[in-house]
């Protein structure tokens, strides 16, 4: 089967639009491959650096994305972080919380509300 386009003589074969669908479907694989790599070396940048402990007051969160969250904390001697977790949809942390926050490098791994 031939599409012809106007009145000229150039169509596109059925040959012309298999090829540019199976590199369209490369390139998409491709870019999945590389954003999955990319995500993989941010989540384990923090893995070497100590583990951190601290009373804190949640000012803000800053955004959300599926799994990904970014807070904006602030210690007791008044030093502000910026830190994420990848575990959004597990750790709950709301603006205005206080409590005890473990993280390594900007990486949230765990938080303790305080009883009031």
């Amino acid at each position: 089967m031939s599409i012809r386009i106007g009145n000229s003589d150039a169509y596109i074969s059925n040959e012309d639009l298999t090829d540019g669908l199976m590199i369209l479907v490369g390139v998409v694989i491709g870019l999945a491959i590389i954003c999955g790599i990319i995500h993989a070396i941010i989540r384990n940048s923090d893995n070497g650096k100590p583990l951190n402990s601290c009373n804190v007051k949640i000012l803000e969160k800053i955004s959300s994305q599926g799994k990904i969250a970014w807070y904006v904390v602030e210690k007791e001697n008044g030093v502000r972080l910026r830190l994420r977790t990848f575990h959004a949809n597990t750790l709950f942390i709301s603006e205005g919380d206080a409590g005890t926050i473990t993280y390594r490098g900007k990486t949230i791994t765990s938080f303790a509300r305080e009883r009031r």
